[in-house]
């Protein structure tokens, strides 16, 4: 049964009518009168669940509670008193904060709401809601057995007895505590009761019978020379029963008798040691004694028996009490404070003494302290003290809880306040007390007048008493001459406000400008022109604007701008007439190329420098090492040495390059051949350095991968200059720390930074989650930068598909028997990718890369037949993995043009290809599993050429309830499968390409 059926009728009535009032904006706030809408951020009442603005009621509790000792405040609604000032905007059952928008639900979080119910172990079952939670219970409650345990049962939660349980009826029978007889109550809760049998017993001397209950029986044996019994109670008849020497009496009170209990202490056999019992009593007399009525003799020893305070006896062997013990002993005053050593005697009868020391506590006014001496109550108050500051601390209590703590009444103030009070001018009469004192009660017979005279309290007028705000114009004159603003009368000690006419005013500058409309208050006026006065470098002019004379920039922080030898401007601050130091490195980039002009490489123009003055160096010594030369024609090689232009050296690809192009001129062959062979090169080349992820991303987000380029090569360039490493070693920048960034711009990033040498890391969890690089000894610069790279790839692409019309021209032609075929018949031509020809791998877990994939599927679709050793999925060639976002990977194989060319029937081949993918993806679904590698694979439709997904094919449906992740991350997935657009059927495809 639903769980809302059962509840009233008038919480469901509530919660529907607050739920359909916000929905269409007409539900009105207490406190600012304004409508809630969906978007309004709300706050309900715990108590009479009425919904107020958050913002208005954050600043109605405020108010509230600023004027409570305890601050609490209450309810607009309703006037409940609440302690908690509200803070966050949450959803109706407090689990969710800053909830989306729901405009069917508004405010909901749309989970359970999990409330616990008052009388019960179970929780609302009602998704999140406003107003009351259920008053029924619908669960069953759990099973329960009865009191005595012979039986359980299992009862709706509102009719389980949680508290009391439940009785069966029947009769208990446990054995009760006296091990006789046995529980005569129904089934019952709790240990049975004392056993209430009445029996007839003998005391333990014999001397009496009497009934009593089983329960209050202790027994013992006793036995005489007659007979021997079991008492159970002790009489109140004493034993007086003669000792074993027929002289004394037993003292003791009714007790078990025994042959051995009634045995003579003085007896000469019992009693052989003089009282300390360090001593035979025959080797202190000269003959033994004969009765127990002889004299006990003592020896010279020490007594030594433990006193009562439990230090020994010092005195000499004696016979009866030992006497008391004088003894020093350490004990604390009455406050605790101060220690002394008095008699133990003393001690034992309670003494305590009284130190001079001042109690110092805080009397319960918490002005004054108690002077008494040796305070009983000293260490009380101090503990006190230190317990309210601990828990205040720990904001376990509150100021006004503290405030009611109850004090000693030696610790209760008995002065007078004499505080003065608010009037300024009386002193308290109360007695001392804590808080604020109470208001004056004399008054004056004077009135109260305000300055212009028109506001008057009539007397008699209590002391402290305040003239009301005059709602009149103040008449007071201005300094300024111009008419008062507009403000009430005021009190002498509150200034008028500043006069806003508005004049004409000099400005502050040298210039003296006129400003116009210029408050008349206002002191410092602007003209907001630029100072140009010249600094004191002579070259730059103040930029500052309207300033009081004098107070130019002091310091010229220009750059300097002058060209220095090597052509580029100088970057240091302004220096003034002094020359420019040529002795720092210039940072200015400059690009070398090679001889050929293929090779690119930025330096540093002080590296270019160093590199020039070491090639005109080594020219200078060859030319001065040659013999043959004359004078004059060693000045006419140091001219041509001026002449060096920098480059750096060719490399492989280069030489390979100039070796084809005049290979090819030799040959004569085509040019556009060639052309496409170059193409093929560089592409190679490319492919070589740059990963096809890289290009595409390139392809798509130009301005930002060429910004991640450019780092990479900031980085780079100054690790390729040596001399101005050499110099600047402590500024080498030896790696960089991205920015937090999205997974696919993460592998961008490394991907790049492996076409530089660079090692590449990711640091931090997400959603913080970035890469930092650094420096290697083998990094370097690629020889094509990404704007070359992607032109290569870019024409290689056209090529490509040039070649794969061709191919569909001549499927055409096979299938059509005709020679023309325009651009639509081309494109209708791509009805060959109307079959399934690659897999979708759905769901991959965290941190499974497409390597990880790549390696785990490579035997499944290259498997071989044992007996044949043929392929098993023979059309399926050079199959490989590639990333499409997180949780998602493709597989493809190579397109089947060549098969369609060479086949009779092309539906038949489509169809076996379309076969073994199948056949494929149960085999990878098994694979994925086994290895924990992702969730499922699905068969999908590709057009290979392009790189796009046409369509996916459905899956069968599965209601698996979602757990708790899955709904959190729903919406990612949602926003991942619309940013795919991969839907069941045929989508767009400039908008579904993977890469």
């Amino acid at each position: 049964m639903d769980a809302i059926s059962l509840q009233d009728n008038g919480e469901t009535n509530l919660s529907e009518s607050i739920l359909e009032e916000i929905r269409t904006s007409a539900y009105t706030c207490l406190v600012c009168t304004d409508y809630l809408t969906p978007e309004s951020q709300v706050w309900s009442c715990s108590n009479c669940y009425r919904v107020f603005d958050l913002d208005c009621i954050k600043d109605w509790s405020k108010r509230g509670s600023s004027t409570q000792d305890d601050h609490s405040w209450r309810c607009p609604s309703c006037n409940f008193n609440h302690n908690k000032i509200p803070k966050q905007y949450t959803c109706w059952c407090g689990k969710l904060i800053n909830p989306n928008i729901n405009y069917l639900e508004p405010h909901s979080c749309g989970n359970i709401c999990s409330n616990p119910l008052p009388n019960c172990s179970h929780e609302c079952t009602k998704s999140c809601h406003p107003g009351p939670h259920i008053e029924k219970c619908t669960s069953l409650g759990p099973i329960l057995k009865c009191h005595c345990g012979k039986h359980s049962k299992q009862l709706p939660c509102t009719l389980t007895p949680y508290n009391n349980g439940w009785s069966c009826d029947e009769i208990c029978n446990d054995l009760l505590s006296c091990g006789i007889h046995r529980c005569q109550k129904k089934c019952h809760s709790g240990i049975c009761d004392d056993c209430d049998i009445i029996i007839d017993s003998k005391c333990y001397c014999g001397k009496s019978h009497d009934k009593i209950y089983c329960h209050d029986r202790l027994p013992k044996i006793s036995s005489n020379e007659k007979e021997k019994w079991i008492g159970n109670f002790e009489c109140l008849q004493p034993c007086d029963q003669y000792l074993d020497c027929g002289i004394h009496k037993c003292l003791l009170d009714c007790h078990s008798i025994s042959k051995d209990i009634h045995k003579c202490p003085n007896d000469p056999k019992n009693l052989t040691s003089c009282p300390c019992g360090k001593h035979k009593i025959n080797e202190l007399l000269s003959s033994p004694r004969k009765s127990c009525l002889d004299p006990i003799p003592t020896c010279d020893n020490i007594c030594n028996k433990r006193l009562p305070c439990g230090h020994k006896c010092y005195w000499k062997c004696h016979t009866g009490e030992c006497a008391p013990c004088y003894r020093s002993v350490d004990i604390d005053c009455h406050c605790g404070f101060t220690h002394y050593s008095i008699a133990c005697k003393l001690n034992v009868e309670g003494y305590q003494p009284i130190c001079q020391t001042k109690c110092n506590a805080k009397f319960n006014c918490k002005r004054h302290f108690c002077t008494k001496k040796c305070c009983d109550y000293r260490q009380q108050a101090f503990d006190r003290s230190k317990l309210i500051k601990k828990q205040l601390r720990n904001n376990v209590i509150t100021t006004a809880i503290a405030d009611q703590v109850e004090f000693e009444d030696v610790h209760t103030c008995k002065q007078i306040c004499n505080s003065l009070l608010s009037c300024g001018k009386h002193h308290c009469k109360d007695i001392c007390h804590s808080g604020p004192c109470r208001p004056c009660l004399e008054s004056s017979s004077d009135d109260l007048v305000c300055y212009c005279g028109k506001t008057i309290v009539s007397a008699p007028v209590r002391c402290g008493t305040q003239l009301p705000r005059c709602p009149y114009q103040c008449t007071r004159p201005t300094s300024c001459g111009h008419r008062p603003e507009h403000h009430n009368c005021h009190e002498d000690d509150i200034p008028c406000p500043k006069c806003t006419m508005l004049v004409t005013k000099t400005c502050q500058c040298e210039k003296k400008n006129l400003v116009a409309n210029v408050m008349c208050y206002q002191e410092i006026v602007s003209c907001f022109k630029v100072c140009d006065k010249l600094l004191t470098c002579g070259r730059h002019k103040c930029k500052k604007t309207c300033h009081k004379p004098g107070e130019c920039t002091k310091k010229c922080n220009e750059k300097c701008l002058k060209i220095k030898s090597c052509g580029h401007e100088c970057e240091q601050l302004c220096h003034g007439d002094k020359p420019c130091n040529e002795s720092l490195p210039c940072k200015a980039k400059v690009v070398l190329t090679c001889d050929c002009g293929r090779r690119k490489q930025p330096m540093l123009c002080f590296s270019v420098n160093e590199m020039v003055k070491q090639e005109k160096q080594r020219k200078l010594e060859d030319n001065k090492a040659s013999e043959v030369s004359e004078n004059n024609e060693l000045k006419n090689q140091e001219d041509n040495v001026d002449e060096v232009t920098p480059t750096i050296p060719c490399d492989e690809v280069c030489i390979k390059e100039r070796r084809n192009k005049l290979l090819f001129e030799a040959l004569g062959l085509n040019p556009a051949r060639t052309k496409e062979t170059e193409i093929s090169i560089k592409m190679k080349r490319v492919q070589s350095i740059y990963t096809q992820f890289v290009l595409n991303l390139y392809s798509k987000q130009t301005v930002w991968c060429s910004s991640i380029e450019d780092i990479l090569r900031k980085v780079l360039t100054s690790a390729n200059d040596t001399n101005f490493r050499q110099m600047k070693n402590s500024q080498l920048k030896q790696g960089h720390n991205f920015r937090p960034m999205k997974p696919i711009q993460r592998r961008f990033v490394k991907e790049l930074a492996d076409a530089y040498g660079l090692f590449s890391e990711s640091h931090d969890p997400e959603p913080n989650r970035s890469v930092f690089v650094k420096l290697l000894n083998t990094s370097s610069l690629p020889d094509v930068d990404l704007s070359e790279a992607y032109a290569v790839y870019k024409e290689f692409k056209e090529i490509e598909k040039k070649k794969a019309t061709e191919r569909l021209i001549k499927i055409l032609d096979a299938n059509n028997n005709t020679g023309y075929h325009d651009e639509n018949s081309i494109n209708d031509s791509k009805v060959q990718y109307n079959y399934y020809n690659g897999i979708i791998i759905k769901d991959v877990y965290f941190g499974i890369t497409v390597e990880t994939v790549d390696a785990a599927l490579y035997n499944s679709w290259n498997l071989k037949d044992n007996e044949t050793d043929e392929k098993v999925f023979p059309l399926i060639k050079k199959g490989k993995v590639e990333f499409i976002n997180e949780g998602m990977y493709v597989f493809y194989g190579e397109d089947i043009i060549e098969e369609l060319l060479d086949a009779e029937n092309i539906t038949d081949v489509k169809s076996q290809y379309e076969t073994q993918i199948k056949s494929l993806c149960e085999l990878f679904d098994v694979k994925v599993k086994e290895k924990n590698l992702a969730l499922k694979c699905i068969p999908v439709k590709i057009d290979i050429q392009e790189g796009i997904i046409l369509e996916i094919m459905k899956e069968e449906e599965v209601v698996i309830p979602p757990n708790e992740e899955e709904l959190n991350n729903l919406e990612d997935v949602i926003d991942d499968l619309k940013n795919l657009k991969i839907e069941s059927t045929v989508v767009n495809p400039k908008s579904s390409e993977w890469w």
